[in-house]
């Protein structure tokens, strides 16, 4: 089992490296979820996801579509994304993904690996994905 910290990794960058690694077989533990970065301003990550969360059915919109607005949902959704779909594998992939917003008890002592590849440099605008999520409406 490999645990990779988030904190501080740009969010596509950090799903692209996660599926591929999942396609080959690997079980992943993802720490420190809350801390992903999205390049550029609040207002444009928004954009990006806001419309998703009004869409709604015509008849009752209880029935969906229904998206992700927590840390763990969003950063899952991405991965899902970028996974194979409709093979068997897929399903497979994402069984051995679990995504923390923190790091939970039975991790602290464990070593978690960073990404050199999918970390943030901060000389352009960035947003936290715990902040989108509070944005968008996650209860805790």
């Amino acid at each position: 089992m490999t645990i990779i910290d988030a904190q501080d990794h740009v969010f596509g960058r950090l799903a692209s490296h996660v599926a591929k690694r999942l396609t080959n077989g690997e079980k992943i533990d993802i720490i420190n979820a809350d801390h992903i970065v999205l390049v550029g301003t609040q207002e444009s990550a928004l954009n990006k996801f806001r419309p998703r969360h009004e869409m709604r059915a015509l008849g009752n919109p209880s029935t969906g579509p229904k998206h992700p607005r927590t840390v763990e949902g969003l950063a899952r959704r991405a991965i899902w994304g970028m996974l194979p779909q409709r093979t068997t594998r897929f399903k497979a992939a994402l069984a051995n993904l679990t995504i923390h917003a923190q790091v939970p008890a039975h991790l602290k002592e464990k070593p978690a690996e960073k990404i050199q590849a999918a970390m943030a440099g901060f000389d352009r605008p960035h947003v936290y994905l715990k902040e989108i999520s509070r944005l968008l409406g996650a209860k805790r």
